[in-house]
């Protein structure tokens, strides 16, 4: 399952990184630090880390 959510999470960062700020009105860095945090968190888990818990 975590490699699903990974695949989808690495295509809205993708499309989020093309973004201007001006073009959606959000915090498009806020959003990318996030989606970041959560595709670590995700890669921890697949190589079987605790990090997260």
């Amino acid at each position: 399952m975590a490699k699903k959510v990974r695949v989808h999470l690495d295509t809205i960062l993708e499309e989020l990184q093309t973004l201007d700020e001006a073009d959606r009105g959000i915090d498009v860095e806020e959003l990318l630090v996030s989606l970041k945090h959560v595709l670590d968190i995700l890669q921890s888990d697949e190589k079987g880390g605790n990090r997260y818990e």
